[in-house]
């Protein structure tokens, strides 16, 4: 197996309604594949859990924006994964009203 590094976004839902809020996260996987690894994302349940207003809240996937093999060997302060994109673009990936 290889090692897969992934940018992965995730949206929030509180009590069934789309928050602002944004999870992004940098993952790193054991792997076979690119495919494998886009496929394990999209099979994960959303973290849930009750706040303290005993609603539900919920961070389902929005988008995976990269996934790559991660290299052998880096130098210090290299770059390991990285987005440039605009709120408006990011916004269709995520949670609309209602959920």
């Amino acid at each position: 197996m290889d090692k897969y590094i992934a940018l992965v976004v995730y949206g929030c839902i509180v009590g069934g309604k789309a928050s602002d809020s944004v999870d992004i996260q940098v993952r790193i996987f054991d792997s076979t594949s690119i495919k494998d690894v886009d496929a394990t994302l999209k099979a994960e349940q959303p973290n849930e859990y009750r706040n303290e207003f005993d609603q539900l809240v919920s961070w389902p996937l929005a988008t995976i924006l990269d996934i790559q093999p991660l290299e052998k060997s880096f130098e210090s302060g290299d770059e390991i994964a990285g987005a440039i994109t605009d709120l408006e673009w990011l916004s269709e990936f995520l949670p609309k009203g209602n959920a």
